[in-house]
């Protein structure tokens, strides 16, 4: 057990040894964390930030963010939105935000240049948080007559300073960065669910009139579940403050129905 143990805490360091080749860092990335931001239909968007800890998903360090000011659909100003609330919290040396020796955005140079802007203006140096993109992108082989005889999709590491992107291939240690990103797309995805069940919620109760935003909420205070909202008889509904018989007959008409 102890040398199947040793041979793994080897492979761990000679795969972050080599991204750190690859990818010209410093030193070794112990602290590998990735961004991605996620949409739904419903016009709320989110953001995960995934972590890696000496090649291995470190949950702990996972963090969760809904976007609030950046425009639905605007990729770019979510991720400097809260890429620069990330940072911040870096520099202000807030407990548990230090910053990683690796940050990997889920896109190509475009993600890539906001998140270095995003660095900058908060004012970290760049040595101190090196930045990378990964992006999964289609990739062509075409005859001398320009007749396309194979497609696949490749994941490329892109990085500042760089003509050309990286492809992985393989088993190359770059694949770490692919499980971070994909242990990110899974966070920002359980966060979304979450977010549609409340805006679900929070629809069927305010879609009865005479019901805002303030009295859903004491409802679900005051009787502890959705569900039992829906069971409840006039007599209980009247005995929350703000509902009177009236109402109280609306709602219980509106779950029978």
């Amino acid at each position: 057990t102890l040398e199947t143990r040793r041979r793994s805490a080897e492979d761990v360091e000679a795969q972050l040894e080599g991204i750190a080749l690859k990818l010209g860092l410093p030193a070794p990335p112990r602290r590998i964390e990735c961004i991605d931001i996620a949409h739904h239909n419903q016009g709320r968007a989110v953001a995960a930030i995934s972590v890696i800890t000496d090649g291995k998903p470190d949950s702990s360090g996972s963090r969760s963010f809904t976007i609030k000011t950046a425009k639905t659909g605007d990729d770019y100003g979510g991720m400097y939105e809260v890429l620069s609330r990330r940072f911040r919290r870096a520099k202000q040396a807030e407990t548990n935000w230090e910053l990683p020796d690796l940050l990997v955005v889920d896109g190509g140079r475009g993600q890539l240049e906001v998140a270095r802007a995003a660095r900058q203006d908060v004012g970290i140096a760049a040595g101190d948080c090196p930045i990378v993109g990964l992006a999964k992108e289609r990739a062509e082989r075409r005859t001398s007559k320009g007749e396309l005889t194979k497609e696949a999709t490749i994941e490329r590491v892109y990085k500042a300073g760089r003509v050309n992107p990286i492809s992985i291939r393989g088993t190359s240690p770059l694949l770490l960065l692919c499980h971070a990103r994909d242990e990110a797309h899974r966070l920002a995805g359980k966060l979304l669910a979450k977010h549609r069940k409340a805006r679900s919620l929070h629809s069927e109760l305010e879609s009865i009139p005479g019901v805002g935003p303030r009295l859903r909420r004491t409802l679900l205070k005051e009787m502890g579940s959705l569900k039992a909202v829906k069971e409840a008889e006039v007599e209980d509904l009247m005995q929350i403050k703000g509902v009177g018989r009236s109402l109280a007959e609306k709602i219980t008409d509106h779950f029978r129905a």
